[in-house]
């Protein structure tokens, strides 16, 4: 066969080869921050306690929290086999030197809530320099509210709210525009509000607890768990929203909590 057949044979299996891969969420533009403790490469942990998580993106923005005392657990095999954190109060993970524009963003994070949390415990918060994290662009995406029902994402004052159930896995999607915020629950049920603040460069964030205008966490402790967290800059559409929750979804076993609409309810995201 001569050698130009052979190199189209091979570039024709190669494209196969490629098609039939699984989506990960660095396949989606505009990843800027991807915390995933399904993967023990990316934990620093001694005797079961974190003290780093690194960014799987390219950006570097690892989480880490320097005191004993304040380091959350790593729990083996957590969900269906998959690594997970566990935050028992009191627990944080924080970078302070995150760069997230201040034109729009889209945010994923999976977690569980366990009866004990304080009054809007948070799970993940974002903030901006100088500025805690209700003053500028809201706690997100998980935030408890008065009572152990409800989990809601925020903008300013305004928020939009979902009933929970204890102890069940749950996913929340998040969307800021200037205009408008937008959420998810496990991939549908999608309410909307109009946030109350300006948008802006979003510099830090914090896993397991919200943030002060220091940079410190507050005492809005998590008591749950936590199976990964994903920050991109835009909003997303919703083909590539729905692709990515897919993917977190499928990495974790729990592709039957999604909306039985959703596109990946019943395969995993391939690439094209």
């Amino acid at each position: 066969m001569p050698v130009a057949q052979l190199r189209s044979v091979a570039e024709m299996h190669s494209r196969r080869r490629v098609a039939g891969r699984l989506l990960t969420p660095a396949d989606i533009p505009g990843l800027v921050a991807w915390y995933d403790p399904t993967d023990a490469t990316t934990i620093t942990q001694a005797g079961g306690f974190v003290s780093q998580i690194n960014d799987k993106s390219s950006n570097g923005y690892h989480l880490a929290q320097g005191t004993g005392a304040n380091q959350p657990a790593y729990v083996v095999g957590g969900v269906n086999g998959n690594n997970t954190i566990q935050f028992a109060g009191n627990h944080w993970l924080l970078n302070t030197g995150i760069n997230l524009n201040g034109a729009s963003y889209s945010a994923f994070t999976i977690g569980r809530l366990t009866s004990g949390s304080g009054t809007l415990a948070r799970l993940c918060a974002l903030s901006v320099t100088g500025v805690g994290d209700v003053g500028v662009n809201g706690f997100i995406p998980l935030v408890r509210q008065t009572t152990e029902a409800q989990i809601s994402a925020y903008a300013g004052a305004a928020h939009v709210d979902h009933s929970i159930s204890l102890d069940v896995w749950m996913m929340l999607a998040v969307s800021r525009a200037a205009a408008t915020l937008v959420s998810y629950f496990n991939g549908g049920n999608n309410k909307t509000a109009s946030p109350t603040n300006a948008l802006a460069a979003l510099t830090r964030i914090c896993v397991g607890s919200g943030i002060t205008s220091t940079g410190a966490a507050d005492t809005h402790y998590w008591v749950g768990s936590w199976a990964g967290t994903l920050l991109y800059s835009g909003v997303l559409a919703d083909a590539d929203r729905q692709k990515v929750e897919g993917c977190l979804a499928w990495n974790l076993g729990l592709q039957a909590q999604l909306v039985a609409d959703h596109p990946y309810f019943s395969s995993p995201p391939r690439a094209s």
